[in-house]
């Protein structure tokens, strides 16, 4: 014990005679437990912690694979084939996160939304904590339904966990949206670093991003898909296969979509299509 206090002493006088190495020393060990710290809670959210869905181990990415073996993002028209054509997944949504101008009580606001397919909250097994969440019979239409859920933390944090919430009009990029829902405490959509606080059918997409025009656009690839995959699917591992044909719907695709070898990909950071395929399926 006396040996070390000794130690203890020396050390400590060398320090004060030496700041300017003493602070080169602090500063070094405050980066690397801070850089340290850092990673390990990237880490620990995108390895330990599961989507706040229910069952969340059944809940894929999807990518399709393009020239190089690389997972793209879908266009709009894909997803409808996808979602309408398919035998491997049993439900799939897609959705974009962009920010926005959010617009009460005379105070704005940029938040990170999401414009989400009809099937986003039923795919996931996501119940409304107030209200109710958006359904296919929103995103119909475009312009039909300006209708926008909050997340449980905007409701508690920019309207005061109002109980009567649901019903109000808020201003969204200047246009008035009816907030429909609250989402359950906890649910941060389908990315795991990016936290969305309002979501908005993705047939509302002129109002959130003024001037875009991609949902009739099939090589316009800018959405991310996520699905779940029917169970007889998952005992056709690894390369199931759907009785899908290719479609030329007069709506709103102009040529049907080529075939392409697609999988399925567990979350990871961002979209998740950087994770590793579970396997793979041709669906065209």
């Amino acid at each position: 014990m006396d040996s070390l206090l000794k130690d203890l002493k020396f050390a400590l006088r060398r320090l004060i005679k030496s700041p300017g190495f003493t602070f080169i020393a602090v500063l070094s060990l405050a980066l690397g437990i801070g850089a340290n710290t850092a990673i390990f809670s990237l880490v620990n959210t995108v390895v330990f912690r599961s989507l706040p869905v229910e069952n969340p181990e059944e809940v894929f990415s999807v990518g399709v694979y393009g020239k190089n073996d690389g997972a793209l993002t879908f266009s709009y028209p894909n997803f409808v084939d996808f979602r309408d054509r398919n035998e491997v997944l049993s439900n799939i949504a897609v959705h974009r996160f962009a920010p926005i101008s959010l617009s009460r009580d005379g105070n704005n606001e940029r938040v990170w939304s999401y414009l989400v397919s009809g099937e986003y909250f039923e795919m996931l097994g996501v119940k409304a904590h107030r209200g109710r969440l958006i359904r296919p019979q929103d995103n119909l239409n475009k312009l039909a339904h300006p209708v926008a859920v909050i997340s449980y933390a905007c409701w508690q944090n920019r309207f005061g966990a109002d109980p009567s919430v649901v019903g109000k009009e808020i201003l969204i990029n200047g246009r008035k949206f009816v907030i429909i829902g609250v989402t359950p405490e906890g649910f941060r959509g389908t990315e795991i670093i990016y936290t969305p606080e309002i979501w908005v059918p993705m047939m509302m997409l002129s109002w959130i991003e003024p001037g875009a025009d991609w949902l009739d656009r099939r090589g316009t690839m800018n959405i991310f898909a996520t699905g779940r995959p029917s169970r007889g699917s998952r005992k056709r591992r690894p390369k199931p296969r759907s009785t899908c044909s290719p479609v030329n719907s007069a709506r709103n695709i102009r040529r049907p979509m080529k075939a392409r070898r697609s999988g399925l990909f567990h979350p990871d950071l961002s979209s998740g299509f950087y994770g590793t395929a579970s396997f793979s399926f041709q669906l065209f």
